[in-house]
C-alpha cells in the first residue's frame, strides 16, 4: 500500500503510470483508515499505559488526549516493560555531555540478547491468543450480519 501525502510524488506517479513504467491502481480512503484501526488502537492502548507508569514514577508529561489505563493484557505489560528497559540500557551507550556511560558493548550485547528472547518468548505466548480473540471478532461478525 502506497501513500501519497504529496503533489510533486502524485504527479511523478501518475506520469510513470502514463508511460507504463509502472502500475498503481488506486483505493479508497475508507480502507485505508480500516487498514490502519488496529495499529492506532495499539497505539493509544500503549501510550494510556505509559503515561499511567508516568503517573506511578510521579513523572510530569504533557497533556494527552488519551487518558492514563492499566488496561493492557499481561503480555502487553510484559513486553512494554521489557522493551522500556532495554531503550534505559541502551542510552548508557549514547554519549550525553560529551561522554558516554557505559563503554563496553559486549555488556549490552549480553543484556540485549536477554531482553530479546523475552520478546521472543512473548510474541509466541501471544500467537494463541491472538488467534483465538481474532477468531471470536469472526464469529462475532458472522452472528451480527444475521
Amino acid at each position: 500500500m502506497l501513500i501519497v501525502r504529496s503533489n510533486d510524488l502524485l504527479n511523478l506517479i501518475q506520469e510513470n503510470c502514463a508511460l507504463t513504467k509502472i502500475s498503481v491502481d488506486p483505493i479508497d480512503i475508507s480502507r485505508v483508515v480500516r487498514s490502519q484501526r488496529g495499529v492506532i488502537a495499539i497505539k493509544k492502548d500503549h501510550l494510556a499505559y505509559r503515561l499511567y507508569q508516568d503517573e506511578l514514577l510521579r513523572i510530569n508529561s504533557p497533556q494527552k488526549r488519551v487518558r492514563s489505563s492499566n488496561n493492557l493484557n499481561i503480555l502487553e505489560k510484559w513486553k512494554f516493560k521489557t522493551t522500556r528497559t532495554m531503550q534505559k540500557h541502551s542510552r548508557q551507550f549514547t554519549p550525553q555531555n560529551g561522554y558516554y556511560l557505559m563503554t563496553d558493548v559486549s555488556d549490552l550485547r549480553g543484556e540485549m540478547r536477554w531482553y530479546l528472547m523475552q520478546l521472543s518468548l512473548i510474541k509466541l505466548l501471544n500467537f494463541p491468543l491472538r488467534a483465538f480473540r481474532n477468531g471470536m471478532e469472526l464469529l462475532a461478525q458472522k452472528l451480527g450480519r444475521r
